[in-house]
């Protein structure tokens, strides 16, 4: 009974994991299609064109 109840909540962490894993790598995926990206693929701040106010 115990090893059924381990075995389970391993496959459920192992899942949980993977689907973290896929999530990010849709992610990763759009940003670098869509976006400009920085390093690692995270967006990058644009520049505030004429008349706008940069943000802090």
């Amino acid at each position: 009974m115990l090893v059924a109840r381990v075995e389970k909540a391993i496959a459920n962490e192992n899942s949980a994991t993977l689907n973290v894993m896929t999530l990010g790598g849709q992610v990763n995926s759009d940003v670098q299609q869509h976006g400009q990206q920085g390093q690692h693929g995270i967006p990058v701040a644009r520049e505030p064109e004429a008349g706008e106010k940069a943000e802090k």
